[in-house]
C-alpha cells in the first residue's frame, strides 16, 4: 500500500468521525428552560407553549408577548483543540392568544452556533380534556445550515398536562413523531411536585430512541424557591446523552403584574468526546435575559 493510499484511508476515517459528531442545534429554550436544565414539561408555562408543551397554556387567561436573547460560548479552552469554536446567538420572540376557547401560540427563533445557524417559526393550539387535562399540537417550519442538515422541514410536537391534584403535575411531549430529522426526534414525560408554598420540584426523563431507551436517555432535574411574593430563584441539574451534555444551572425571574423578566446562566460539559469539536476537558457557558409582557 502505497503513501496516497494510506493518506486517502486516515481522511475518510476522520471524516467519518467528524460526521458522527453529537454537534447538532438545540431545540429553542426559554430563559426560564434553561435556569432549570431544560426540565418543566410539567410546569404549567404560557411562553413556553409553542416550541415546549403546546397543552400547557391552557390553564392561563393571560396573553403575552416575550423577547430574549441568549449568548453562548466556549470556556476553558483545550490545549488539544484543534478547531476554532464560534460564540453562538439565539434570540426568541413569543406571542400567545388566550383569548378564545382554543388558546395557542406563536413562536420565531433564530439560531447562529458553532453547530450551524437555523430559522424557526412555531405555532401551536391546546384544548381542554377535562378540568385538569389538556393536549395540544405545535407545528413547526424550519430552515437550516449545520451539521446535521441544510435543508428546509417541517415537524410537529405533541404535548399534554394533568393536574393529578393541588400539589402534583404530569406532562409529556413528543417532538417530530414521525422523525422527519431523526436527530431532533424525542420523547419525554415529567412531573413537577410542590413541597411547600416556597418550594417547587421538577424532573423529566426522555430520550432520542425508541429501539435503546438508554442510548440517548436524558435526565434533567431542577428546583424552584419562591423567596419573596414575586421572586423566584432555580437551579437545575442535567446528564442528556442526546445532546451529549451533562451540567448545571441557575437563574432567576421577577414576576410582576404586567411585566416579567428572567436570567438564566447554564454551564455545560460534554459526556463523551467525539471528534475534536467535543472535547470532554471544556466547557460551553450560556447566559440568557428574557422579558415578558402581559396583557
Amino acid at each position: 500500500m502505497n503513501f496516497n493510499k494510506i493518506a486517502l484511508i486516515i481522511t475518510l476515517l476522520c471524516l467519518s468521525a467528524i460526521s458522527n459528531a453529537k454537534s447538532q442545534l438545540r431545540d429553542p429554550e426559554t430563559t426560564r428552560m434553561i435556569s432549570m436544565g431544560g426540565a418543566g414539561v410539567a410546569s404549567i408555562l404560557i411562553d413556553e407553549a409553542p416550541i415546549f408543551n403546546p397543552a400547557s397554556i391552557i390553564f392561563f387567561n393571560q396573553s403575552t408577548l416575550r423577547y430574549q436573547q441568549t449568548r453562548e460560548e466556549l470556556q476553558d479552552k483545550s490545549k488539544d483543540r484543534t478547531s476554532s469554536f464560534e460564540k453562538g446567538s439565539n434570540e426568541l420572540l413569543v406571542l400567545t392568544d388566550t383569548s378564545s376557547a382554543m388558546k395557542g401560540g406563536f413562536a420565531y427563533s433564530y439560531q447562529n452556533t458553532n453547530a450551524g445557524k437555523r430559522k424557526q417559526f412555531s405555532l401551536s393550539f391546546a384544548n381542554n380534556l377535562g378540568k385538569k387535562s389538556g393536549v395540544g399540537i405545535g407545528i413547526k417550519h424550519s430552515e437550516e445550515e449545520s451539521n446535521i442538515t441544510n435543508r428546509t422541514y417541517d415537524q410537529i410536537i405533541i404535548g399534554g398536562t394533568h393536574l393529578h391534584n393541588k400539589k402534583l403535575i404530569f406532562g409529556f411531549n413528543i417532538v417530530d413523531p414521525v422523525q422527519v430529522v431523526d436527530e431532533y426526534f424525542s420523547y419525554r414525560i415529567g412531573a413537577q411536585y410542590t413541597v411547600s408554598s416556597t418550594i417547587t420540584l421538577v424532573g423529566d426523563i426522555g430520550s432520542g430512541d425508541t429501539k435503546n431507551f438508554n442510548k440517548e436517555m436524558f435526565t434533567l432535574l431542577s428546583v424552584q424557591l419562591q423567596t419573596f411574593e414575586s421572586l423566584f430563584l432555580r437551579y437545575g441539574k442535567f446528564h442528556n446523552k442526546m445532546l451529549n451534555e451533562k451540567g448545571q444551572s441557575f437563574g432567576f425571574s421577577w414576576q410582576g403584574p404586567k411585566l416579567a423578566l428572567d436570567y438564566a446562566v447554564k454551564s455545560s460539559e460534554f459526556i463523551s468526546e467525539e471528534s475534536d469539536t467535543l472535547l470532554t476537558d471544556e466547557k460551553l457557558l450560556e447566559t440568557s435575559l428574557g422579558l415578558t409582557l402581559l396583557f
